[in-house]
């Protein structure tokens, strides 16, 4: 039934979901859903390898499976964070800027103020953490 309903977003039937076939999917299970945009970007950037801005149906269907029953059962614990990686790595440049940082802190807190201190603060606090080549 999963299968179905993901592949039937795929309008255009090339195996991919683009953000707006995956925002049109998502819409139809919660129309009321204020952080769509949100949560498609996140989907879009965990699941996108090629940096196309589409994703593979199938790999929808294995990742909403996975989130519907828990989790997956087996974590590889490099995939996970190649994942994570990737939701970061905005740019695709093998790195995660301050810059990539502070927006991802920023999206998820749902911040539109125009004071970035706090946010630019907390970032160069963890990275500052967790650079210890400096580059």
């Amino acid at each position: 039934m999963l299968t179905k309903f993901i592949n039937g977003a795929d309008k255009d039937g090339d195996g991919f979901l683009t953000a707006a076939e995956l925002k049109a999917m998502l819409m139809k299970v919660d129309p009321e859903r204020e952080d769509i945009d949100i949560l498609v970007d996140m989907v879009i950037r965990l699941l996108d390898t090629d940096g196309s801005q589409k994703v593979k149906a199938e790999e929808v269907v294995s990742f909403l499976t996975k989130l519907i029953n828990g989790g997956p059962q087996e974590k590889d614990p490099k995939e996970e964070a190649k994942m994570m990686f990737r939701v970061f790595d905005t740019n695709k440049d093998g790195f995660i800027s301050k810059k990539e940082l502070a927006a991802f802190l920023k999206q998820m807190a749902g911040d539109d103020d125009e004071d970035d201190s706090t946010i630019n603060m907390m970032c160069a606090m963890m990275l500052a953490g967790a650079d210890e080549d400096e580059d």
